[in-house]
């Protein structure tokens, strides 16, 4: 909180309305940069059912939605495969009184296998699609969540393990793109095969807090960029 030095008393009446005058300025500037700082950083988290389930789990535990930070977050869990980016982010700045200071992207593992694309035409969809973003919110930071390995992938019919090399690869390509613009990638190096759920593609509770400390994490030191 701002400190003000009280003022002397004068014996000119001239100079006493001259010092009142200015205290009363300084005090306004003073309230005006109070609500100015109490605007706190929005972040927006983008995601497919992963996030969703996340989302739900911090809210069953009865947790801050805002991770503990010292943010606005607007959760946005049910944005579905990737190629549902583009929409959903429209309609998150439809409805938003002001841009993201920052963004964080976690979907893309349902969209590895598409029918009829590898993982490099995936990769030029992503790159393709982060372009666009970086169009429509220039002044917008965006951190992209790694796609977790999974025992199930939608449009698998053969081993998954090809599928988890597709997944290596793409995070990697992502990364080195997102660094080439001094943005950066969330890395799991913690949560593997064993923090899945039944389902073998969802996060078990165990792996659902790893992931939301890594997303802290994340948040954490970019906000403080």
């Amino acid at each position: 909180m701002n400190q003000f030095e009280h003022l002397k008393e004068e014996d000119s009446g001239e100079q006493e309305m001259k010092e009142i005058n200015d205290t009363d300025g300084g005090t306004i500037n003073n309230n005006n940069n109070n609500i100015r700082r109490k605007v706190e950083p929005l972040v927006w988290i983008v995601g497919c059912s992963i996030i969703r389930r996340l989302h739900t789990h911090i809210r069953a535990q009865r947790l801050d939605e805002s991770l503990g930070l010292r943010c606005e977050i607007r959760w946005a869990p049910d944005t579905g495969p990737w190629e549902r980016l583009l929409p959903a982010l429209r309609s998150l700045s439809a409805s938003s009184s002001r841009a993201p200071d920052v963004v964080l992207l976690h979907l893309g593992g349902d969209s590895l296998l598409h029918e009829g694309r590898n993982r490099l035409g995936f990769l030029r969809l992503i790159t393709r699609d982060l372009s666009e973003c970086f169009r429509m919110f220039p002044g917008t930071r965006f951190l992209f969540s790694e796609i977790l390995p999974r025992l199930r992938w939608r449009g698998q019919t053969g081993k998954s393990y090809g599928v988890e090399r597709g997944r290596r690869w793409v995070n990697g390509r992502v990364c080195r793109f997102l660094a080439e613009r001094q943005m950066r990638r969330v890395r799991h190096r913690n949560i593997g095969l064993i923090h899945l759920c039944g389902d073998g593609v969802h996060l078990s509770p165990e792996g659902n807090q790893r992931l939301m400390s890594n997303l802290r994490d994340a948040l954490q030191e970019e906000l403080r960029r």
